[in-house]
């Protein structure tokens, strides 16, 4: 698999997940960011003028019937704390990890 369907297939997990913890709480949040440091991946959900391959397009209508283009989000890799595993740190260095 490709690292942009990866990266399309997270996004579908985060949406679904977005989805069920507002339905479990049973409360409507006024706004809910979704955030990405996938350029392609947000090129993919903004994007409404192309037909995609099967794959993709089947995970960006679940996406969009679980979500709006608006509520994505880019963040920098740089100052995405999920990608710190993925940086190789020393364990003494992950303190510092979000300032780099």
């Amino acid at each position: 698999m490709t690292i942009p369907r990866l990266e399309l297939t997270a996004a579908t997990v985060a949406a679904k997940l977005c989805a069920l913890i507002s339905t479990e709480l049973e409360y409507d949040f006024e706004r809910v960011i979704l955030w990405t440091d996938a350029t392609t991946m947000l090129h993919y959900i903004r994007n409404d003028t192309c037909r995609f391959h099967t794959f993709v397009a089947n995970r960006l209508r679940l996406i969009h019937s679980l979500s709006s283009p608006e509520q994505w989000r880019h963040v920098p890799s740089q100052l995405n704390p999920a990608d710190i595993a993925s940086r190789r740190l020393m364990p003494d260095k992950i303190d510092n990890a979000a300032l780099v």
